[in-house]
């Protein structure tokens, strides 16, 4: 990936840039001049462009004109600014969409969609499949070996579902091929309850939402089509340019799409991130979601380096309430992309439009054109704090030993199953159970600064991604396939310590409930503890517990709230205990042994603090790495870069107060020691270390379990 960084101008640099959108000003070349002018006092370093720009390549059927982004490609260069090149598929011409209705999507009502707004074509379409291919050849045969061109940008934000024939037929050809029989499918769907019993493929409508087996095959199969359709757009891309990488832009944990599955065929991994920086005392828990994002985002790129595709400088426009980012926020932001493995920093857009849907959404340069603005002199500040980073280049976050599985079928499968599944939580942003859970594991190694891997336990390679790791935390692992399973518990068995949270190992992988006991597939055996019965809570009800001693550090007064599982001990001893209630006395937390290691099962959904105390009750425990060792204060977060020779270790300050920190031995910024320092309310701070230099992070003792 370095070569990107290296394309123009030939020094090493993390990236700084926005989507940019000349032809939204008909090129005036006055408008031009200047945005070039502000570039290069912002710091930009590099632009998609094109990504809404068919007509202008193709304003009739089968006549291309690319003299305009001829002339925008060579000015790239002379500038020494990376191009982005997008493909435009997100937005087809009008023409054509009239011309072939069949290209336009279906809703889940039957009616087809219509011409304008984006992203709705039909995924399966072959006609705008060789469409896009064409335009896509013509591209890339015309700019391969072009020195502004450094990155394939596929599409824009690819998404969505269709209902149409074609898509329906292939639905059940895909099934067809899937079960064999239609007596397979029944049994893998439970089709017989309620009746249906299907006699023929073409009864089969993905509509039907009580088949919550149908639910989940239905997004597997929309998956397909989507990986489908970026093979269809990266080929001839490859063919003429094989050097150059190609990446589409993802949506942070969308709940539709698999992006475990769309990494296998892109070379970099590119996201779209607009975290709520909205003000108050818990702006630190959006830093803390917002770092599992980049966490994702740098799994999915098996560890390798990441870009931050769009941002905001500022405010948003598609919220209900589109607060201002807070002064001085911006910087940590962005350097919390960088601190989490990222090599870019990306916005949408540079400028702001007159008009359209997202005329008031942020922009490096606003409606007045002006650079002594707050917005503007944050980005610049970011552009030049990328540039003094020059030495990241190349670096990457070491190889975390806690993991936390992440899987779309799990959440799929938990959102379909009925009687199960809950509303969706509302907070600093919108997400439902499954994504809920998943935040409180990993706010929890977040504030102890402990580096935390997300990894996909359906990858082909998962027995090797266990290795090296001292903690596994399978988060609503609500799916739970046989090879899965043997893999986590022989991993226990050798030594590590599994950590299954509520809703784990429930369901097989065509949503039917595991038998003899859960979490299924031996891991209760395995754990001496399995998970008797599930309460729920109403919104806003709440539940007291009792740690019971068997841990360290865990004494404050917590409560579980939603839901808890009833454990019934086969071995195992209570970690934390219910105390007021029904179920009083009742376990809803376990240890046990499991060989050289232990399983750990939290049946419920425990409040932040207890996450936090027992995160570092683990971290004393199994003497885990800590980016720092000393107990941060709350909202401040520490985490590494790093290569063969150099460390470098960031730390940010996400809290609304200024804090105070001494920092170990061997760290120094420029020629200066670290020592003792002094962090404004997001403030930024930037150390670096010799390898040969490095002073271990670790606490010296570990402890064992009585």
């Amino acid at each position: 990936m370095q070569g990107i960084f290296n394309r123009v101008g030939g020094t090493p640099r993390l990236l700084h840039g926005a989507d940019y959108n000349p032809e939204q000003w008909q090129f005036d070349e006055a408008i031009l001049e200047e945005d070039f002018a502000r570039m290069r006092e912002a710091g930009v370093t590099s632009l998609s462009i094109g990504i809404f720009s068919w007509t202008l390549y193709e304003p009739e059927e089968g006549r291309y004109e690319f003299e305009w982004m001829d002339r925008l490609m060579d000015r790239l260069a002379a500038e020494g600014i990376v191009a982005f090149l997008a493909t435009p598929s997100a937005s087809k011409p009008m023409w054509m969409s009239e011309r072939y209705p069949e290209i336009r999507r279906v809703a889940r009502d039957g009616l087809r969609e219509r011409s304008g707004f984006r992203h709705n074509h039909c995924p399966s379409s072959i006609l705008y499949r060789e469409k896009v291919a064409a335009l896509n050849s013509r591209l890339a045969e015309r700019y391969k070996g072009h020195p502004a061109l450094g990155l394939w940008h596929l599409g824009n934000e690819l998404q969505g579902e269709c209902f149409c024939d074609h898509c329906l037929n292939r639905f059940r050809e895909w099934l067809e091929q899937r079960y064999g029989t239609l007596s397979a499918l029944h049994d893998a769907w439970w089709a017989r309850f309620w009746n249906h019993t299907f006699t023929d493929w073409q009864q089969i409508d993905p509509r039907d939402e009580s088949i919550d087996g149908m639910q989940v095959d239905w997004k597997r199969f929309m998956n397909v089509l989507h990986v489908e359709f970026l093979e269809n757009e990266i080929a001839p891309l490859r063919t003429h340019t094989p050097d150059v990488p190609v990446t589409t832009n993802y949506m942070r944990f969308h709940p539709d799409l698999d992006y475990w599955r769309w990494s296998k065929v892109l070379d970099l991994i590119s996201n779209d991130s607009y975290p709520s920086y909205d003000g108050g005392e818990d702006m630190w828990q959006q830093a803390a979601a917002t770092s599992l994002i980049h966490d994702l985002m740098r799994g999915l790129a098996d560890g390798k380096s990441w870009i931050l595709m769009e941002s905001s400088p500022s405010s948003v426009n598609w919220k209900e309430i589109n607060k201002l980012k807070p002064a001085g926020v911006h910087l940590a932001e962005s350097a919390q992309v960088v601190a989490h493995g990222g090599d870019a920093v990306h916005y949408f857009q540079f400028r702001k439009g007159r008009g359209g849907m997202e005329k008031f959404h942020g922009a490096i340069v606003d409606h007045d054109s002006g650079t002594d603005t707050r917005i503007f002199r944050e980005v610049a500040e970011v552009g030049a704090w990328l540039q003094d980073q020059a030495s990241v280049v190349g670096t990457v976050c070491p190889r975390a030993e806690v993991a936390l599985l992440h899987d779309w079928e799990s959440q799929w499968a938990l959102n379909s199953s009925f009687g199960i599944r809950q509303p969706i939580v509302t907070g600093i942003e919108p997400r439902d159970a499954y994504h809920d859970m998943l935040h409180q594991h990993h706010r929890g190694w977040w504030e102890s600064s402990v580096a935390t891997d997300v990894i996909w336990p359906d990858a082909d390679d998962f027995r090797e991604q266990l290795v090296g790791r001292k903690v596994v935390v399978a988060s609503s692992l609500y799916m739970l396939k046989p090879k899965v399973a043997a893999a986590l518990i022989e991993w226990a068995q050798d030594g590590g310590c599994l950590i299954l949270s509520h809703h784990s190992g429930v369901v097989d992988s065509s949503n039917r409930v595991h038998l003899g006991g859960l979490p299924g597939l031996g891991i209760h055996e395995a754990a001496g503890a399995k998970v008797e019965e599930v309460d729920a809570l109403f919104q806003g009800e709440m539940r007291a517990i009792h740690p019971t001693g068997l841990l360290d550090g865990l004494g404050g007064d917590y409560q579980v709230s939603r839901a808890f599982g009833l454990l019934q001990l086969k071995g195992a001893s209570s970690i934390v205990d219910l105390t007021e209630g029904l179920w009083a006395g009742r376990s809803i937390a376990s240890h046990g042994s499991c060989g050289r290691g232990e399983i750990i099962i939290l049946a419920a959904n425990f409040c932040d603090d207890f996450h936090r105390d027992f995160s570092r009750s683990v971290v004393g425990r199994l003497n885990l790495t800590q980016a720092i060792a000393e107990e941060l204060p709350r909202g401040v977060h520490a985490s590494v870069r790093e290569d063969e020779s150099r460390r470098h270790l960031f730390v940010i300050n996400y809290s609304s107060e200024s804090v105070s920190l001494d920092l170990p031995e061997g760290w120094e910024q420029g020629d200066a020691p670290a020592g003792r320092i002094e962090l404004p309310s997001f403030g930024v701070r930037v150390f670096g270390q010799a390898k040969s230099d490095a002073v271990c992070c670790e606490p010296e003792v570990q402890a064992s379990l009585s």
